[in-house]
């Protein structure tokens, strides 16, 4: 019997432990393609036991709402997670953002993902104006060596803010910042007057990946534990 014990706990270990390495991903260029562009109110999402809502507001006025808006792939590349102020009725079809270009995150506008639970971000995908992972503008038309770069803002759980230089990174998964808490915020930095529809007052969120929840990887020490005294018992 201790070793049946034994044998279960190991293979209940093995199984949590494995639930534990993946990292559940919330890939809105998917959720897009699958559920069809359109905005929401409140675009709830649940992977892997972790649950997150977008919402969207005018930037520094909560009671303003706007619409967390799934748009679909644009001349082939792919679609993401933006803001819509204004919903209607597009060629028949329903919760469409009127006008089309007014489908991501602009200046004014903040896309909010709130977790059920705290977690710790380890991964976000952006994508550009025109839904390449792009990150640099001309400044002007005439002088094409002159660039600003995208600035994301990022606040967490209302507090800590981070202003993200999305030109400087390859790598979305190292951002170099902690961004641990429930509550994410992300809106363009800055205005640039000249470049009102230009890709670096733009971008989408694609994807954001977070670690599985803490208590399947405390609930798997347990076991494993329990195997081991199983073991010096036997």
């Amino acid at each position: 019997m201790k070793k049946t014990l034994t044998s279960l706990a190991v293979a209940s270990a093995l199984t949590f432990g494995a639930s534990v390495q993946a990292a559940p991903i919330f890939n809105y260029t998917q959720y897009a393609d699958i559920d069809g562009e359109a905005g929401h109110s409140a675009l709830v999402k649940t992977e892997d036991g972790v649950t997150v809502t977008a919402t969207a507001f005018e930037t520094g006025n909560e009671q303003n709402s706007y619409y967390a808006y799934l748009d679909g792939s644009s001349y082939g590349e792919p679609g993401g997670l933006g803001v819509c102020k204004t919903l209607g009725v597009v060629a028949g079809v329903a919760d469409q953002c009127t006008p089309s270009n007014d489908d991501n995150v602009q200046f004014g506008e903040t896309l909010r993902l709130s977790f059920e639970n705290a977690v710790s971000i380890n991964g976000i995908s952006f994508l550009n104006g025109e839904h390449v992972a792009k990150f640099r503008s001309w400044t002007t038309d005439t002088n094409p060596d002159s660039y600003v770069d995208t600035q994301v803002k990022i606040t967490v759980d209302g507090s800590t803010t981070h202003i993200v230089d999305l030109a400087a990174y390859v790598d979305f998964n190292d951002l170099g910042i902690d961004l641990s808490g429930s509550v994410f915020d992300f809106s363009v930095a800055y205005n640039y007057d000249y470049l009102a529809y230009a890709p670096a007052n733009q971008f989408y969120i694609s994807g954001v990946s977070v670690p599985a929840p803490a208590p399947l990887a405390l609930l798997a020490l347990g076991l494993m534990g329990f195997a081991a005294a199983s073991r010096k018992k036997a």
